[in-house]
């Protein structure tokens, strides 16, 4: 291990938590409703519908949904 030197900055990084084999959406497509509950935009038989959905872990640009969203729905991402 090195010695820090004026003039240095130093970095860390750390993992909080990790999740496999779960469905997640781009961070953009979570939004939340007049209640403040996050919905995710689906889109079903040609129409988008808001959905309550349950969040868990969010990063890297991605959000982990636990329910209200199936593997392979199409969702609306907000830019």
């Amino acid at each position: 291990m090195g010695l820090v030197k004026p003039g240095m900055e130093p970095t860390a990084s750390m993992i909080t938590g990790e999740v496999k084999d779960v469905v997640s959406v781009p961070s953009d497509a979570v939004d939340k409703d007049e209640s403040g509950k996050p919905i995710v935009n689906v889109l079903k038989s040609g129409e988008w519908i808001p959905t309550v959905v349950e969040v868990g872990l969010s990063g890297g640009g991605y959000t982990e949904i636990k329910s209200g969203v199936e593997e392979g729905d199409t969702v609306q991402v907000t830019p």
